[in-house]
């Protein structure tokens, strides 16, 4: 760079021995070399001497402070030696380029120079790049990094962990082997603990989904069991019992409307396995139009969240419809993402649409060739489903007997599912009838026998829509059987006791359980199509004393054989019904019907 001349005001005030031009500024020129100039101790005119020849003569020069990035990248070079590869603190860096560079930049410049070069020097996993300006990776801790010099060894950085693939069946099998121990107590069986897959929910994306549905499920559940009389319909909609098999064949537009939703999916089921998929299709999407409406209603009918949730996915996963169920957990998820955004229902149909889809395509990859008629084709993998279903029966029950007791009518109609619905021990079977004992004599004391029929008559009710569409020729042998022996001990205990006397407790008790076991076999007779048997069986239920307990049954029935189209049956019952109430005293009928409703 050419020699800059200073400005001199006049001749006069220039020295003899001086020249006119005098070097202020040179080229840069970045020596990085420890050594200083040595400065001579004689005095002269001017102040201070240097030795011949070191300097020329000038005034001291100011330091250049940085206001563009032209000057920050003249320098880039020389900073990068001494802060990145030297390893010199900022404080050591920055007088360093004050007294041999005369550049002068505050450590907040400096600092964002290097942010805008991309330098992170400290806790740096390998070497740095100063002159490409490339970003260094960080490391976890600040004091990795040691001043170059040290004579201390730095500590190893522990190798990063590598993503695993891991295969879902196992990932599923190892849950299985944690599931809790047959043969415990009830309490013990039906404890849910939500951890139960917190080993597997970083490593695989569908036990991850499994316990975010049970956990937005539980809010939602939870919520619902501190309810009064938690299982009676919102306002403006009548239970019914589940139909015959006659009604699944040709069901008509009023039963439809009077079916529950995963009532309408089985008829559509079954509508698509004998070959009608016009017949399946629009009672399908009728199912759809009672889904959107109870999403919409403010009261969100809980029948309708167990449906959804808990029960459709079970009879799809049961009876082989998973493709019919990935539309119907679609059709859920979307809806919900709409209308019930940030609501647990939208989180529980979320993940429960990826695991249908999982399974789907678990039993779709699965599907076997056709085999010989003496040949076993290889079971079916253990999918997503086959967990959530039995998890989610175990969470209903453990959050309803937290709310509520383990002998509350509505743990006991939970509980009485769950044995023929899900294997069970014989130890669950002896338990859940001592408390359902319990609970007939505990709500005697506190309600009185009227009270007490009305409440758990609205149960009774909710068997047919809620358990018989889930069942399977295992489970139909099941329920026979508990049922069957049900009969036989209290057939026994009839005989034992005086069966005429007064509503007592004891009796009351005993004649509440003959009228529950006959009205269910009667009902699962319904669902066979053994229609003379079923008679027969809702006939020997109603023997006994025509008082008030025969009354309120009588009503119970009454409203299921006109529900189901049994017209006839229903008009016998009623005029019956018209006789014991004359014989009684006649009774107000708004108080009989306030009594079966179960205030």
């Amino acid at each position: 760079m050419a020699l800059l001349p200073t400005r001199i005001t006049s001749v006069s005030e220039k020295p003899a021995n001086l020249s006119l031009e005098i070097p202020l500024y040179t080229s840069p020129h970045f020596d990085l070399s420890p050594e200083i100039t040595t400065i001579s101790s004689s005095s002269s005119p001017w102040g201070t001497s240097l030795e011949a020849g070191s300097y020329d003569h000038s005034p001291p020069e100011r330091p250049l402070v940085p206001t563009s990035s032209t000057d920050w990248e003249a320098r880039k070079e020389v900073i990068g030696e001494l802060y990145m590869n030297q390893n010199l603190i900022l404080n050591d860096v920055m007088k360093i380029m004050l007294s041999r560079h005369k550049f002068k930049a505050t450590a907040r410049m400096y600092k964002g120079q290097f942010a805008k070069w991309k330098w992170s020097k400290y806790n740096k996993s390998g070497s740095s790049n100063s002159s490409t300006g490339n970003a260094i990776s960080r490391s976890k801790s600040r004091s990795a990094t040691r001043r170059r010099g040290s004579s201390l060894p730095s500590k190893p950085t522990p190798p990063i962990p590598q993503k695993r693939s891991i295969d879902t069946t196992d990932c599923l099998q190892r849950l299985k082997n944690n599931n809790c121990p047959q043969g415990t107590d009830i309490s013990e069986e039906f404890h849910m603990d939500l951890g139960f897959c917190t080993l597997l929910l970083f490593e695989n994306s569908d036990a991850y989904d499994m316990e975010a549905a049970l956990s937005a499920y539980s809010a939602y559940i939870s919520s619902w069991s501190q309810l009064e009389t938690p299982w009676k319909p919102p306002p403006g909609r009548r239970s019914t019992s589940w139909s015959s098999s006659s009604c699944l064949a040709y069901p008509s537009s009023s039963s439809l409307d009077q079916q529950s939703i995963l009532q309408n999916v089985r008829l559509a089921l079954g509508h698509f396995s004998s070959s009608r998929p016009a017949s399946g299709g629009a009672v399908l999407r009728r199912a759809f139009l009672q889904v959107e409406l109870a999403i919409s209603d403010a009261t969100r009918d809980i029948e309708a969240i167990w449906d959804c949730c808990l029960a459709v996915p079970q009879l799809a996963l049961t009876t082989g419809w998973t493709d019919i169920l990935v539309i119907f957990t679609r059709f859920l998820h979307r809806l919900t993402a709409i209308k019930l955004l940030g609501h647990p229902i939208a989180a529980v149909a979320s993940h429960l649409f990826r695991l249908s889809c999982k399974t789907h395509d678990l039993l779709q990859q699965h599907e076997p060739d056709p085999q010989p008629a003496n040949c076993t084709g290889t079971p079916a993998p253990t999918t997503p489903l086959d967990f959530y279903i039995p998890s989610a029966w175990r969470l209903w029950i453990d959050l309803v007997t937290t709310h509520r007791g383990r002998t509350d009518p509505a743990t006991i109609h939970l509980r009485r599912g769950y044995v023929i619905l899900q294997p069970t021990t014989t130890t669950t079977t002896t338990t859940l009838l001592a408390d359902f004992r319990l609970c007939i004599t505990e709500s005697l004391a506190h309600r009185g026998a009227a009270r007490t029929t009305a409440r758990i008559l609205g149960l009774e009710r909710l068997l047919g829509r809620m358990y018989l569409p889930l069942f399977t020729a295992e489970a139909t042998r099941r329920a026979e059987g508990l049922l069957a022996g049900l009969v036989e001990g209290i057939e026994q205990e009839r005989k034992r006791e005086d069966t005429t006397k007064g509503e007592g407790e004891g009796g009351y008790v005993e004649r509440y359980m003959f009228f529950s076991v006959y009205h269910f076999l009667a009902t699962v007779a319904d669902f066979k199509g053994e229609v003379e048997r079923a008679e027969g069986y809702r006939r020997r239920s109603m023997e006994g004393p025509r008082d008030l307990f025969w009354l309120q049954t009588a009503e119970t029935l009454d409203g299921f054989l006109r529900g189901v189209g049994r017209v006839e049956e229903a008009e016998r019952l009623g005029r019956e019904r018209g006789v014991v109430r004359l014989e009684a005293g006649g009774e107000e009928e708004g108080e009989d019907e306030e009594m079966v409703d179960g205030g």
